[in-house]
């Protein structure tokens, strides 16, 4: 901001137009000089001392106020949005800056909301790093959502089975996610193990999958005679 004189009238002293002017800036309240120039460009309250040089005599006193900018806030949205129990954070920037100005965005999570499990939640702009600039009175971001994650089923297990006249389990990882039927059996033969996700508030059900298990017959000895013994 410069300050230019184009008529300037006070107390029965007049300076002219062309008259050449010396701008004494002041501390607000104060008499420390804080430097001679018509130019300001922070936010704060500027004290002038305005005298007339040369041919011209006389001097007003004026106040001048710089408020700050009013940002306008640009929100990015965290880089996955599935739920992955981890919390989810956007990114906010000034889109208004003058200049090489820079400033910094506080902002943290709006009270009452939850950015970790599946819902939508906003983040609130709480602070800014540049003095000159000032946040909107409604500083929340727009709604983020968190969407149910879908939980993979692990691979097959390839384990092929002989009987022992016992039962016998197929499993797979433990997961408290995923039910598992027909999977625990006794006699030789194939059968079909199903398994399914049974989703909850953060993860999607999924479509059953199903697995062929084999338990191979036990391979016995039979003797013939007691000297010709043959594995069949």
């Amino acid at each position: 901001l410069q300050f230019v004189v184009t008529s300037l009238s006070d107390d029965g002293v007049t300076l002219g137009t062309d008259s050449t002017y010396q701008f004494n800036r002041y501390a607000i309240g104060g008499t420390t000089e804080v430097e001679k120039t018509n130019v300001a460009k922070d936010v704060g309250t500027y004290y002038l001392i305005i005298r007339g040089m040369s041919n011209y005599t006389g001097s007003v006193q004026r106040v001048f106020y710089i408020d700050p900018l009013e940002v306008t806030l640009s929100w990015t949205a965290p880089e996955s949005l599935v739920y992955d129990g981890k919390g989810k954070t956007p990114t906010v920037v000034v889109s208004n800056l003058l200049g090489e100005d820079e400033c910094d965005v506080t902002a943290s999570l709006t009270a009452n909301n939850d950015n970790e499990n599946v819902g939508s939640f906003t983040f609130t702009a709480t602070a800014l790093s540049n003095g000159n600039y000032i946040l909107p009175e409604n500083a929340v971001s727009p709604e983020f959502t968190i969407t149910k994650a879908q939980v993979e089923i692990p691979t097959a297990d390839t384990t092929t089975f002989t009987y022992n006249g016992q039962e016998q389990t197929y499993t797979l990882t433990e997961s408290e996610l995923y039910t598992i039927t027909n999977n625990v059996q006794t006699n030789a033969g194939t059968y079909t193990v199903w398994c399914k996700v049974v989703g909850d508030s953060n993860h999607s059900d999924s479509d059953p999958v199903s697995v062929n298990v084999e338990i191979l017959p036990k391979t016995v000895s039979v003797c013939i005679r007691r000297t010709d013994c043959r594995r069949l």
